[in-house]
């Protein structure tokens, strides 16, 4: 059968729109596809910045984490030391002899007079795991006021009290004597009336271990 010229123009027509049209729907699917992976992508991008930071917050806390664990080692060694040094500075026993004699001593440096001396006997006590012995100290000494505040600041700081607390300081400061009351007395017993005194109580530990 033999077309007409307009058959096979329709017929050109219809063959071109057809392959039109497979080709948008090809180059459809083609663009979707090419939408699909650029999102895709971008998607993972943002989970790869994502990755990275928490990575680099992990290994920040690490860090930190060894930091803290350090300084805990070191404080935790400094610790120890110091309670290794405080033993060792604490006597196993208080003996009442070598304090009396160290405490007449720094009265004599500090140019005052120890009018009485008494000690109990060392007591056991228990803290926290560790035992210890204590015993206590009444001092009472006479001479100037500055004089009492330096004994009394040399027992607070001497490396042989290191293990002693003062628990009190009692001062007694007289008025000075009317002229009535100085009749008949000598310049020494008005001093040794008008001499300031105090009464100093002291505590002295001993370490006798767990």
């Amino acid at each position: 059968m033999k077309l007409s010229k307009t058959a096979w123009l329709i017929l050109g027509i219809g063959i071109f729109i057809i392959a039109f049209v497979c080709l948008y729907v090809v180059y459809s699917r083609q663009r979707d596809e090419e939408q699909w992976q650029r999102d895709s992508l971008l998607a993972a991008q943002n989970n790869l910045s994502q990755l990275i930071s928490q990575k680099e917050d992990t290994e920040s806390q690490l860090t930190q984490s060894e930091s803290q664990l350090t300084q805990s080692e070191s404080q935790l060694a400094q610790a120890t030391s110091l309670l290794n040094a405080t033993e060792a500075n604490f006597p196993e026993s208080v003996e009442s002899i070598e304090y009396d004699e160290e405490l007449f001593k720094i009265a004599d440096d500090c140019d005052l007079e120890i009018v009485s001396l008494t000690a109990t006997e060392p007591g056991e006590k228990e803290g926290e795991g560790v035992n210890f012995s204590s015993a206590t100290f009444a001092v009472r000494v006479k001479g100037e006021v500055a004089d009492i505040l330096k004994f009394v600041n040399t027992i607070a700081t001497n490396m042989d009290f290191t293990n002693a607390t003062v628990e009190s300081v009692n001062m007694r400061i007289p008025e000075p004597l009317t002229r009535e009351e100085k009749a008949g007395l000598t310049t020494a017993e008005i001093k040794e009336r008008e001499m300031p005194s105090a009464s100093i109580t002291l505590i002295i530990y001993g370490y006798q271990g767990e």
